[in-house]
């Protein structure tokens, strides 16, 4: 059984949540919610993408799996490409999600085999901040690398900035799980624009 004080911990938790969504609600559009650094190309580099294999490599060792939730999804960022890239630029692509776990190094090393791609782009947590038990805000470590060359052609940090900025909370009470579709397509958008700056899409 729940205890009154429990209880009305639960209560004042969820109240401060609605109230910390309202605000977030008046404060939409008030802030970027993606941020693109200047981004570095090899100055020999002019490939453009053709067999995009992304390795999505968000989760650190230190998170816990209620950080994990303000994550984007393997399969929102697969909606993302599949509309951003495929469609419109006839890009093939194909996601592995390598967890940050000790075997990522072969994980990838099999999808490369599978999908026999001419680039592989890396989606990696740089670094996140976290308010209470949650992450608010993070930064992706974006790196292109051509396979035939074998080394990093392009890079890029995008940014996810926490809610006090950009006005989106990225969990939900309690922490729990909310949709990252928007998150998702917003980082491909950001990526898409400055790859077309940069002549490879």
């Amino acid at each position: 059984m729940i205890g009154r004080n429990e209880n009305n911990f639960m209560t004042r938790s969820g109240h401060l949540w609605l109230v910390a969504t309202l605000i977030g609600l008046l404060l939409a559009g008030c802030g970027k919610t993606v941020e693109l650094e200047a981004s570095k190309r090899a100055t020999d580099y002019h490939t453009k993408l053709q067999r995009v294999l992304v390795a999505v490599n968000l989760n650190r060792p230190t998170m816990t799996d209620t950080n994990k939730n303000s994550l984007m999804t393997l399969a929102e960022l697969k909606v993302a490409f599949d509309a951003k890239w495929v469609t419109p630029f006839g890009v093939s692509v194909e996601l592995v999600d390598l967890n940050g776990d000790a075997d990522d190094a072969q994980k990838l090393a099999a999808a490369v085999s599978r999908v026999h791609p001419t680039q592989v782009l890396e989606l990696k947590t740089a670094q996140y901040i976290t308010a209470s038990y949650v992450i608010d805000g993070y930064t992706i470590d974006a790196r292109l690398s051509d396979v035939a060359q074998d080394k990093i052609v392009w890079r890029t940090l995008v940014s996810l900035p926490p809610f006090a900025k950009s006005g989106r909370m990225r969990s939900g009470a309690f922490g729990a799980r909310v949709s990252h579709q928007d998150d998702a397509n917003e980082v491909v958008d950001a990526l898409t624009s400055q790859l077309r700056v940069d002549g490879l899409l």
